[in-house]
């Protein structure tokens, strides 16, 4: 069977970086909430000062843990470098290397119309989610794991080389996002499948998972970064506030599409049950689970079973061809033909797009993209400009404008906004007072 890999994946990877490092999508990852700043603005303060054991940029203190420190960093070094445009570099990188791992491992045993068909149906996930903020680190994270795990079940990773793998996930994924904690139950699905089909691989499997559970531990808070994220996931009350994390909601314009997902994937599973390894199909079960528990889980449920779902399609294909039915024959014919054409333009293809995205980097800049105006508190910048007092001694924030406030004025304190439950009353009653001073 002819194989679109490695070109097609290199040229996703191409025009999705360069697709979210050109405006108007860089600014759309950059300003759709503030937290993406708000995260610069605490690389540059991590920069600039070290460790802290506070909040480096709210007023009053409060204690932290900078379980995304990592990634702050690199928004912090790549924005001084390049400005607002190097924020959306440095998340489109993660984002398009996911999308490239995943799309690379959906052709490895799917036909091009089945990959297409749950590409144009999965891919659009990453909208749902599409900021440049250190989650998009645990999408990555998804993808080489999942990876990774599959090619040592298909006996194509040796037993060691997934010990050190595991080990550098581990260190990266902990100190760049707190979903490492997900790399736990990805390997919880395969230790399942291991316990129950060939039990004498649990062993190299506990190595892995010991390699990626220490090499976690080497972080600034060491296991209190995993107490810490654990007691997050288990307080509803500071989740209420955050858009992203609660249920997912079947009528709505982004519930529908990832209902559709699940009921795909599902039907997949059941049509082809035999062809379902047990780690995948417990992995299925819980990443829609998760799904509709939290919907920012979207992008990482599709990350996850979209090479399952390709695999099972084109098994599903096969079958139909074998018995001779007549609109399968016609789809594997017209998938022979696609698989050839791409097979005939493998080198041109990927040269062409990297020839593309050169041309459009050097026609627009290195991309240099601005706040969208609904987003900037012009007026509050300007007020706080007027008022230097209040700023040195507590500071503002309007909602989503902490972010750009505390980033976009030198030395600005951001207030807790009222909306995060996190924090005390008596903090949110603060907020109030320094609120009501507003003209």
């Amino acid at each position: 069977m002819i194989r679109m890999v490695p070109s097609p994946p290199m040229g996703v990877w191409l025009i999705v970086w360069l697709s979210l490092t050109v405006t108007p999508f860089a600014g759309t990852l950059i300003a759709r909430d503030g937290d993406a700043l708000t995260h610069a603005r605490i690389g540059r303060a991590l920069l600039d000062g070290g460790w802290p054991t506070h909040d480096p940029i709210l007023t009053p203190p409060v204690p932290v843990q900078l379980h995304e420190w990592g990634f702050e960093v690199l928004l912090a070094v790549s924005g001084e470098a390049l400005g607002l445009g190097g924020y959306a570099l440095i998340a489109a990188l993660f984002i398009a290397t996911a999308l490239a791992i995943t799309l690379a491992r959906m052709l490895q045993d799917g036909r091009i119309w089945p990959v297409l068909f749950l590409s144009g149906l999965g891919f659009p996930f990453v909208l749902l989610h599409l900021h440049a903020r250190p989650h998009v680190a645990s999408w990555l994270g998804v993808a080489l794991c999942t990876a990774a795990l599959e090619q040592w079940r298909r006996k194509q990773l040796s037993d060691g080389r997934l010990w050190m793998a595991a080990g550098a996930l581990g260190l990266a994924w902990a100190n760049l996002h707190g979903g490492f904690v997900i790399g736990g139950l990805i390997g919880l699905a395969y230790s399942l499948d291991a316990l129950i089909k060939a039990p004498r691989r649990l062993i190299p499997l506990a190595g892995a998972g010991g390699s990626f559970g220490l090499a976690s531990l080497v972080n600034p808070d060491g296991i209190g970064l995993h107490q810490h994220v654990l007691s997050f996931l288990r307080d509803t009350e500071a989740q209420a506030p955050i858009a992203d994390m609660i249920p997912l909601d079947p009528t709505s314009a982004s519930g529908i599409l990832p209902m559709a997902w699940i009921a795909v994937v599902g039907g997949l599973v059941v049509l082809r049950r035999r062809d379902v390894t047990i780690a995948e199909g417990a992995l299925v079960v819980l990443w829609s689970v998760a799904t509709i528990r939290l919907v920012r889980n979207a992008p990482l449920m599709m990350l996850g079973t979209a090479p399952l779902a390709a695999r099972l399609a084109s098994t599903a294909l096969a079958a139909g061809v074998r018995r001779g039915q007549p609109i399968a024959m016609e789809l594997e014919a017209s998938c022979q033909r696609l698989e050839a054409l791409f097979q005939r333009t493998d080198g041109r293809l990927s040269v062409s797009v990297a020839l593309v995205g050169v041309m459009g980097l050097l026609g627009t800049g290195t991309v240099s993209p601005s706040l969208p105006h609904e987003t900037v508190p012009v007026d509050a910048l300007s007020w706080l400009n007027d008022h230097p007092e209040i700023t040195a001694q507590r500071g503002l924030t309007v909602f989503h404008w902490g972010g750009i406030v505390a980033h976009e004025v030198e030395g600005s304190r951001v207030f807790i906004h009222p909306l995060n439950a996190v924090y005390p009353i008596e903090r949110q009653q603060a907020y109030g007072l320094i609120h009501n001073m507003l003209p």
